[in-house]
């Protein structure tokens, strides 16, 4: 029989709480990337306190969307999700892709617990969201939408979608993925209020609305860079630094 990891019910619960994220069909984490420009970007990985969110059903983005169709489903790729990767992928500023591989490892096995979020306008797709489940949280991953429904905040609307499958299973976190210092590409995930966002910084998960700003808590995990850059200069005996 082949082993390999799998990542899911108290599984996945841990290795998020610890920082890491799905990348691939692996856990892995990271606290910097390089973006379209190869500009190296420091990131903080957030997580939602979803007893502490508002109530997505109330939110304007939902009510504008009271017309769509919304479904639910078990991890699914069909030929209509295809069209709408790739009508979205071109749409882009910035070079995006929908690789399938992304979700299965070389023996053709999806390690998580993945759901589908499908939203229909009559019989049109027009938005597709993926995030795996654990046993008291969700990972938001890959969403889609057609660039010709802009106006329905359909990023936004995802995620409150996501906010209310976590409520109405009393999951209690809900992890989107990291934001970054030197950029406002990630800051949509700031999109609830303060106290329902904690950031991991210097190790810790801490209430976002403990911050001034983003850029305050920015300044605070930096922070901790440097100090161990003089750390490491104290224990080898060198102190030009200093």
């Amino acid at each position: 029989m082949v082993q390999f990891n799998t990542f899911k019910g108290s599984n996945l619960d841990k290795l998020l709480a610890e920082g890491k994220y799905r990348m691939g069909t692996e856990m892995l984490t990271c606290d910097y990337i390089i973006n379209e420009h190869y500009q190296l970007l420091n990131v903080i990985w957030a997580r939602y306190l979803v007893n502490n969110a508002f109530s997505p059903l109330n939110h304007k983005v939902f009510k504008k969307a009271k017309n769509f169709t919304i479904k639910l489903s078990e991890f699914i790729i069909t030929d209509e999700i295809r069209e709408l990767a790739h009508k979205y992928c071109n749409s882009r500023d910035i070079e995006v892709n929908f690789d399938e591989k992304y979700f299965f490892n070389e023996h053709g096995i999806n390690p998580f617990d993945t759901k589908t979020i499908l939203i229909y306008d009559e019989n049109k797709l027009i938005a597709v969201g993926y995030f795996d489940e654990g046993l008291d949280c969700i990972m938001g991953l890959k969403n889609l939408f057609d660039p010709d429904y802009h106006k329905y905040s359909l990023g936004k609307l995802m995620m409150l979608i996501k906010m209310q499958y976590c409520i109405e299973r009393q999951i209690s976190y809900y992890y989107p993925g990291y934001i970054a210092c030197e950029s406002d590409i990630f800051d949509y995930k700031l999109f609830f209020q303060a106290e329902s966002i904690e950031l991991k910084i210097n190790g810790y998960w801490i209430n976002f609305a403990h911050f001034e700003s983003k850029q305050h808590a920015c300044d605070t995990q930096v922070m901790k860079y440097e100090l161990k850059r003089r750390e490491d200069n104290l224990d080898e005996g060198n102190t030009d630094s200093l």
